[in-house]
């Protein structure tokens, strides 16, 4: 790859001139000061991976930002202490007088200590002035007219802002250094200590900081923004980071405990009055890498004192452009990236692959905007931050900088072609930045050849800015435009540009009012409101009519360059388009296949050779403080809080679909832990279900941007997801088919349809890209103005799951949206192509030929593997990927003998898929007669899958000693074929093993056994860290002990215990459960994965418990309680778990489980269930072609239905505990899914209309179930309505008649049987019945004596309605072949399906109904006729299979690329 990235004169510099760079290894720079040209070094040593290595300090230290003073002296003191006009009045035109005026009409709308702050930022010193941060009734109550203080508010003698600033002095040196605004003593008041010191029933002063977070290179001091990072596809990026996080004399401990306590500062300065202040992490934005453990980890956790060091392997085919980084910390992140805490970084040159263009300078405008306000008693300026004044009123007082200063100057020389680099590092502004030539007052052309680090295959001129005309009586938009010549710069995005510079100056403007030849006035309404950034702006006379401190910055050329022409320009860019050498990406493009010297061209949605097909089809509804989904796709803990708000609210006050929640919040408490929810499909992060999606598969999302304040407003959410690029198809704010990736958008925000109530009619204007969806409500006359919004714009994008395993986050790129909740998960698991289907532990896994049979996650399919001869036994089983192959392999784990030690056997699992068995490697890791526990997960938290084994380092006959349990890692060669132990753990080393409970002391039971002891490995608390479950049986219970991940990954990666997730600490929950099914535990088995219904985040850990007394299993499903910790970095006041967990339910205190720590995340059971057929324990799996979640017990393969918490539910409501007889529960035999034999007929043609099922015969509910729907709807019945059927119905000691009589009655499938059979089966002609039944069922006309005889039956008194179950169960001869086959094809279809949200759509889970593709693979099932043979039943059965596979998957794609 050539490089000749040539600094360009605006670019982030240090105090000495010199650039703020720091380069990888593969890079050589050359030039003095200024003057700074980055090459490749001549030869790029291939014997070891080039480096980009920076030792970094994350601070709270003051920043110096060139030119604030100007901005300060010139700008914001004349606007704040310009009171008055000559005749004594309050001056509006001010920011003084705008403001004072705003916040005194918002006095009687807010709490009167939200008005104090802002009054005294004014300069308020009147009576209150002290009261800002008092927490009690009377300052946190909304103002009243009658108020003492309101007289006072308005009297201006009581504002001093002359005053407030007469200490600074701008000439002084230092003038342009801004500290941080700890608000020190108040933050005392908050922790421990300082609550002990209150009066009794008093609260805490609420904290008002405003803090600057800088990354410093080591040694360099703070850096606004952070340092530029300059390296290539294929170097390795190592950031070692210091959390050196500093609140004025406070010690660390006391810092650590303020990540606790709620930031309670208004605007830019918090985070929705949310915790994590001094916790952060790392976020390298639109990086296509590594998302887990040390890497691109966005749900770690660092404080103040810890250390680590982020690892980023580039990837040689990753994107080439602009990135950057910043903290990614939930609930904080606005606050720190608005505190400063970003920095810019340069992947690759683009501009050296544009022959015509390599050699022109590289500008970089990096665009920051922070507040400013002023330490009175030392002069110095501070960080503030101002509350929400509305329009463009709190953002003229913002001050914009770009590369770290105010109206930068840029020496651009002789002007000419120059590249400039647009990066908005903004925590929520948008800019719409272009080119003005002071002299001439053009904008200048712009061509965009990147954005988002991604190259154009074509450069193309500029265009986007999504603008509006509004009629001037209505105030109704008229007319959508894009502006030309303008970037849309929304938070988060980068634009990499041409611009051709003529002498003069030029300045760097944005504008948000536009005008067109005729005059006619355009505005950007999607942004917010913001005043023009121009010396235009800045020449008006009034803040509140837009006046602004100016432009973003200038270019200053050689008056001797002149401008070319339009036509002149064009060409240019034509003949530098003929120079690029471009690459067109395929399905099949694999890593090695890409051209390091050529741009790639990418089209997901080409329809003309269909070469890209999604596998599936998702939407995300986002909205702001409303709930616009129906309520049966309310997750259960909405589903309470909504029916809470009803019970007591009158009949024309209930809550509803499209009402705003300030309907419920404003007279309770906030939305599960937000004070100004945003949503996406209805969820606050990290409530609702996880989003699971597939390496080496595309996915089609539709975007839907739901309306807010008004029919015709939205705001341009910027879509964003990490590690994976997508492609949009209608973008009414950027250029369409750019044949590139990105990884910012704004969503669309064009197009409206409802009823004014004023004009007393509909109106309407179509959008100008995307589909309009409309909702009634909006068009009812009696409704459009109670609603809260009005209808949406969708908006599509493609995307692709290559190379990276692990769980990110999507969400708004406006970060005061992302910390209130509009963000979600998503985990990236293994294909099932090349995954297997385990028990973790079984007592069969060998057949009687000492062989395994395997299955294949994705179409069940069997393999064979024969392991080693060996008269020791197979306890376990795990698989995963360990050799680096994208095929997980297969650990067995055998015990041993008192003369010889458990072992590990590791077989590759791409030969397996082969039937070939290969063993890779055997170890022993323990001294131990004991089968070792092994786990397949990331331990070192480089990405790749580690071996992590538990035992015990000794072990004697009988008993066993929990302290010699032993938690070991192994890392690997790629072939997975030697071991290293690079980590060693002794859990009950520091845990005692003796606990008490309720004044009880708990020990482990006398003559504690290997059955009664049980290790698990999974992320417990959302932090992309392997946590480690130990569980062993106590007296009348069992204890569970999950030791964090992250602290053991930090230890082995620093050589020092500095805790993990929480500082200091390496246990992240410590629970008894006592139950009186426990007191005779006789075995324990912990499985973890994900395995519920619509599941959360948070991985389930799976307890299977046997008892003595009891054959039957029970599972508990348990989680822990972090939901709350990770919505709000707050520690829950009480320990009963009534906050975020349980797959979105509100779990209540639960009498069997006590949580020993309460400095911790409490674990919870969210289900109990119980089973009596064979399995030792319940296993999550991933399974079918859409990757659902389930549990499978040996054979018996289990995926949820629904989910109840009391009189909720969620999908299938609950019929049973059992877990293979329930209505929210379909067990599949996986021994029979492949298969169609007698099995697929038994209960169905072996019973009559009064039979009735045992709970234990699965096989035979299910053979009825679906029979009996076939020969009446003669369609294949949706997977929860089979389980309704064979659970609810059949389940629970049903006949089969009664069966028939529900179909019959229910309204949806009454009509399918309608018009399955042409009419009502009881008014229909008797042979009409017998003749669609014998057609639905066997595929052939009835003859005349099948007719007679069941007419004849009528007569005897059958019912007429009863005939088609009657002729099921009478099938015989050749019928029962194709009775078969639809049992087994029903069956097959229902297993991959998996629940009724993956075919009918699930509006809470994200799920765009599939019901298309389920009709067109099951529709041909009609025209397969009568079969004679089980061979020929089994040849349309492979054949039917293998169809609907290739159907169901979609497009065959890669699993590693750049996507």
């Amino acid at each position: 790859m050539a490089v000749n990235y040539i600094i360009g004169s605006l670019f982030p510099r240090k105090a000495d001139g010199s650039p703020n760079i720091k380069h990888s290894s593969s890079l050589v720079a050359k030039g003095t000061g200024s003057n700074i040209r980055l090459s490749n070094k001549r030869k790029r040593n291939q014997s070891y991976k080039n480096k980009l290595v920076a030792n970094i300090d994350i601070t709270s230290d003051p920043i110096n930002i060139k030119g604030s003073s100007n901005f300060a002296k010139e700008w914001l003191i004349p606007q704040i202490t310009n009171k008055t006009k000559s005749d004594g009045s309050i001056n509006s035109s001010s920011i003084f007088g705008a403001v004072q005026k705003k916040v005194v009409s918002k006095w009687t709308k807010q709490p009167k200590n939200q008005s104090m702050k802002s009054l005294i930022m004014l300069g308020y010193i009147g009576p209150g002035s002290s009261e800002s941060a008092t927490n009690n009734s009377t300052w946190n109550s909304v103002g009243s007219k009658k108020d003492k203080y309101y007289q006072e508010i308005q009297d201006l003698s009581n504002y001093n802002p002359s005053n407030m600033w007469a200490n600074y002095n701008n000439n002084l040196a230092g003038a342009d250094i801004i500290q941080s605004d700890y608000d020190e003593s108040n933050l005392l008041q908050n922790l421990n200590a300082g609550k002990l010191q209150l009066e009794e029933g008093a609260s805490p002063n609420l904290w008002y900081p405003a803090m600057l977070y800088s990354y410093g290179l080591r040694g360099e001091g703070t850096s606004y923004p952070g340092p530029v990072l300059i390296t290539q596809p294929g170097d390795q990026i190592r950031l070692n980071f210091n959390n050196d996080i500093r609140i004025g004399e406070l010690n660390n401990a006391q810092i650590q405990q303020a990540t606790l306590v709620p930031n309670s500062t208004y605007g830019n300065g918090a985070s929705d009055g949310l915790g994590g202040t001094t916790s952060l992490n790392y976020h390298l934005h639109g990086s296509h890498t590594n998302p887990t453990g040390f890497g691109d980890n966005v749900v770690s956790r660092f404080t103040t004192g810890q250390k680590w060091t982020t690892i980023i392997d580039l990837p040689e085919d990753h994107g080439q452009g602009s990135y950057w980084y910043h903290p990614h910390y939930h609930p904080s992140v606005n606050q720190q990236v608005y505190g400063g805490a970003s920095g810019f970084m340069q992947v690759g040159d683009p501009l050296s692959k544009i022959p015509a263009f390599k050699d022109i300078p590289r500008n970089l405008a990096v665009l920051k905007m922070l507040d400013i306000g002023i330490d009175t008693d030392t002069g110095s300026l501070q960080l503030a931050a101002y509350d929400n004044y509305g329009g463009p009123l709190t953002n003229a007082m913002t001050m914009v900088t770009v590369n770290g200063e105010f109206q930068p100057e840029a020496d651009a020389g002789k002007g000419g072609w120059q590249s400039i680099t647009f990066s908005n590092q903004a925590n929520q502004a948008f800019y719409n930045a272009s080119l003005i030539h002071q002299e001439t007052g053009q904008r200048l052309p712009l061509y965009i050849y990147g954005e988002d680090g991604h190259q154009f295959p074509k450069i193309r001129a500029a265009k986007g800015t999504l603008t509006t005309s509004d009629d001037p009586e209505t105030s109704l938009p008229t007319e959508y435009k894009q502006q030309e010549n303008v970037i849309s710069l929304a938070p988060g995005k980068r634009v990499d540009v041409l611009a051709y510079l003529p002498g003069g100056t030029t300045e760097i403007v944005s504008n948000y009012t536009f005008s067109d030849d005729s005059g006619n006035i355009f505005k950007t309404e999607n942004m917010g409101n913001y005043p023009d950034l121009s010396t235009t702006a800045k020449d008006l006379k009034s803040v509140t009519n837009g006046q602004s401190a100016g432009p973003m910055a200038t270019f200053v050329v050689d008056n001797k360059t002149k401008l070319p022409s339009l036509g002149k320009l064009n060409r240019d860019i034509r003949i530098a388009n003929k120079g690029i050498e471009v690459q067109k990406i395929k399905p099949s493009t694999k890593p090695e296949d890409y051209d390091s010297n050529a741009v790639p061209s990418i089209n997901l949605f080409d329809s003309k050779k269909s070469n890209w097909k999604p596998l599936r089809k998702r939407e995300f509804n986002w909205a702001k403080g409303v709930l616009v989904g129906d309520k049966n796709e309310w997750d259960l803990a909405t589903q309470e809080r909504v029916s809470d708000y009803n019970s007591s609210a009158d009949d024309n006050n209930k809550f509803e679909q499209y009402d705003a929640l300030s309907k419920i919040t404003s007279s309770a408490n906030n939305w599960f832990g937000y004070n100004n929810p945003f949503l996406i499909n209805d969820h606050v992060f990290p409530n609702g279900s996880i989003t699971i999606a597939q390496l080496g598969t595309m996915e089609e999302w539709n975007l839907r941007n739901w309306s807010v304040n008004g029919g015709t407003k939205y705001i341009g959410h910027p879509f964003h997801i990490h590690i994976n690029d997508y492609q949009t198809k209608n973008s009414d704010t950027e250029l369409d088919k750019k044949r590139s990736l990105e990884d910012v958008t704004m969503l669309n925000s064009s197009g409206y349809k409802y009823y004014d109530t004023d004009l007393k009619k509909n109106v309407e204007l179509k959008p100008f890209q995307g589909k309009f969806h409309e909702i009634g409500a909006a068009l009812d006359k009696n409704k459009v103005d109670s609603i809260g919004t009005w209808g949406a714009n969708d908006q599509t994008v493609r995307m692709l799951f290559q190379d990276y395993l692990g769980t990110y986050v999507f969400h708004c790129h406006i970060l005061p949206h992302e910390d209130a909740g509009m963000m979600q998960v998503i985990t990236i698991v293994e294909n099932t192509d090349s995954s297997w289907i385990t028990s973790a532990e079984s007592n069969n896994y060998t057949n009687k030929d000492g062989k395994i049979v395997l299955r294949q996650a994705q179409d069940f399919s069997e393999r064979t593997l024969k392991p080693k001869n060996s008269k020791f036994k197979i306890d376990r089983m795990q698989s995963g990927d360990l050799n680096y192959d994208f095929t997980q392999d297969i650990v067995l784990s055998r015990r041993g003998s008192n003369s010889s030690s458990g072992h590990l056997e590791i077989y590759d699992g791409a030969a397996a898929l082969n039937n070939k068995t290969t063993l890779l490697s055997k170890i022993k890791p323990y001294k131990s007669k004991y089968a070792p526990w092994a786990f397949i997960e990331d331990f070192t938290g480089d990405g790749n899958r580690d071996l992590v084994t538990a035992g015990f380092s000794k072990s004697k006959a009988g008993n066993i000693n929990l302290q010699n349990l032993q938690i070991k890692a192994w890392t690997s060669s790629k072939t997975a074929k030697q071991w290293k132990n690079v980590f060693d753990f002794n859990p009950f080393a520091d845990i005692s093993t003796i606990i008490n409970v309720d004044d009880k002391e708990l020990k482990p039971v006398e003559g504690l056994d290997i059955n009664q002891v049980s290790v698990a490995m999974a992320d417990m608390n959302l932090d992309n860290f392997q946590d480690i479950a130990v569980s062993y049986a106590v007296d009348s219970g069992l204890r569970v002990v999950v030791l964090d991940g992250a602290a053991m990954a930090l230890n082995y990666q620093t050589g020092t215990m500095e805790g993990g997730y929480f500082p200091n600490d390496n246990v992240l929950a410590d629970a008894v459960i006592q139950d009186k099914s426990l007191q005779d535990l006789s075995k324990v088995v912990l499985t973890s994965g994900f395995s519920s219904y619509a599941q959360s985040a948070l991985e389930d850990l799976i307890i299977t418990t046997h008892s003595e007394s009891n054959k039957t299993k029970q599972v508990f499903t348990t989680q822990l309680q972090a939901g709350h910790f990770i919505a709000t970095s707050e520690m829950e006041s009480s320990m009963d778990g009534s906050t975020h967990s349980g797959h979105g339910g509100v779990v209540m205190k639960d009498d069997r489980i006590e949580n020993l720590r309460h400095n911790s995340m409490p674990l919870s059971i969210t289900e109990t269930d119980l089973y009596s057929e064979s399995g030792l324990a319940a296993t999550p799996v991933i399974a079918g072609v859409f990757g659902t979640t389930g549990l499978i017990t040996d054979d018996q393969l289990v995926i949820a239905q629904g989910v109840s918490n009391g009189k909720y539910s969620y999908g299938n409501s609950s019929s049973s505990k059992d877990l293979f007889n329930s209505s929210q529960q379909l067990a599949f035999n996986l021994n029979q899914i492949n298969k169609t034999n007698r099995t697929d007929l038994i209960g169905a043609i072996d019973s009559d209309l009064s039979t009735t099922f045992k709970a234990k015969s699965t096989q035979k509910r299910i053979n009825m179930a679906n029979l009996t729907y076939q020969v009446y709807a003669n369609q294949t019945m949706a997977p929860g309505d089979l389980a309704n059927a064979a659970g609810a119905i059949l389940g629970q000691g049903q006949t089969a008649q009664q069966l028939a009589e529900d179909l019959i009655n229910n309204p949806k499938s009454s009509k399918l049987i309608t018009d399955s059979y042409g009419g009502s089966l009881n008014t229909l002609p008797i042979a009409d019945v017998i003749t669609g039944a014998t057609k639905n069922l066997y595929g052939r006309t009835a003859t005349k004596g099948e007719i007679r005889k069941w007419s004849n039956a009528v007569k005897s008194g059958l019912d007429q309605s009863l005939i088609p179950l009657s002729i099921l169960q009478n099938t015989g001869d050749d019928d029962i072949y194709r009775t078969a086959l639809m049992s087994s094809i029903a069956q097959w279809n229902q297993v991959q399906w998996s629940t009724n949200a993956n075919q009918m759509g699930s509006f809470g889970q994200g799920l765009q109904s599939d019901e298309a593709r389920f009709q067109s693979i099951t529709s041909p099932l009609d025209a397969i006729g009568g079969l004679s043979n089980w061979r020929a039943v089994r040849e349309e059965m492979t054949s039917y299979t293998q169809t609907a596979l290739n159907t169901l998957i979609g497009t065959d794609i890669s699993k590693s690329g750049f996507f």
